[in-house]
């Protein structure tokens, strides 16, 4: 199983790719998955992404690593995910409480 980082932009002027934040993550540590989830309703992006680690031991790095970083002019804060936390967040769209996609 993958281990998670919610790397969450603090300003919205612009999404910033997810390959961009996958080049500069993965100096540290090979990445399983990166994805930005949108909400089921609207469709529309989350200001968030989540970042999927192989080992659990570089969640700590990384978080210390790269929060506060700025990537293409847009800062981020990284925080290590709680195990239910993906769970609410699924690749592909946010699925309500009680209902489904």
């Amino acid at each position: 199983p993958l281990h998670w980082l919610k790397v969450e932009q603090q300003t919205f002027d612009k999404w910033v790719d997810e390959e961009i934040v996958r080049k500069e993550m993965e100096q540290l540590a090979d990445i399983g998955d990166i994805y930005r989830p949108v909400n089921c309703d609207t469709k529309e992006p989350l200001d968030f992404l989540m970042v999927g680690y192989f080992s659990f031991k570089d969640l700590w790095p990384a978080k210390k690593r790269f929060d506060q970083m700025v990537l293409d002019g847009v800062r981020f804060d990284v925080t290590i995910c709680k195990p239910w936390f993906i769970g609410l967040y699924p690749k592909g769209g946010v699925i309500p409480i009680g209902g489904s996609a």
